[in-house]
């Protein structure tokens, strides 16, 4: 079902409890500035044995059919994870719906890289699971995130007050929608 896929610049990888390391080395290079955007539960988030398990738990959700999170790579470099994108809470007959979630490795930002990476993701989940509809959620000071999103077609929907709790607040979150053609 989902395995490789090529863009341009970049390859998307469904990976396995065997690429922990390298998804951990992701999380420690960016864990400052993640932080900033999800609500990690301090630093065990970033180790090897953190991520062989929940790369375990992401085989079986897409086993399920309800969620793929697609590492993100450089098409000359596959051993460095530069990013994810995942759709998640996928909802098929009549919802054909998901939730859209990403990030960027720090260094590997304002390439073009997240829009390429989001575009090519949706492509193959929609055409998979026949959906109509997806869905993202953003930090209203997140302008970086906005702008990928508003590249890519969604529109802002409304405003989600005191969604997640960050940083020792609970903060406000924008949410986006697509309607896929």
């Amino acid at each position: 079902m989902y395995s490789l896929y090529m863009t341009e610049n970049l390859q998307l990888r469904v990976l396995s409890e065997s690429d922990a390391k390298m998804v951990a080395d992701f999380y420690n290079r960016n864990y400052d500035d993640f932080k900033k955007y999800e609500p990690f539960s301090g630093k065990n988030v970033t180790t090897v044995s953190f991520e062989r398990r929940l790369l375990e738990a992401e085989i079986e959700q897409l086993k399920a059919g309800q969620q793929v999170r697609f590492h993100v790579f450089e098409k000359n470099d596959p051993f460095t994870v530069i990013g994810t994108v995942s759709l998640r809470e996928i909802k098929r007959s009549c919802y054909g719906s998901a939730v859209l979630g990403y990030k960027m490795d720090q260094n590997y930002r304002n390439k073009g890289y997240a829009t390429e990476a989001i575009k090519r993701s949706i492509e193959i989940v929609a055409n998979e699971c026949e959906l109509h509809r997806i869905e993202a959620t953003v930090l209203p000071d997140n302008n970086a995130s906005i702008r990928v999103l508003e590249k890519l077609g969604f529109e802002r929907e409304g405003l989600l007050r005191e969604k997640i709790f960050l940083e020792g607040e609970w903060k406000d979150h924008y949410l986006y929608g697509k309607i896929l053609d």
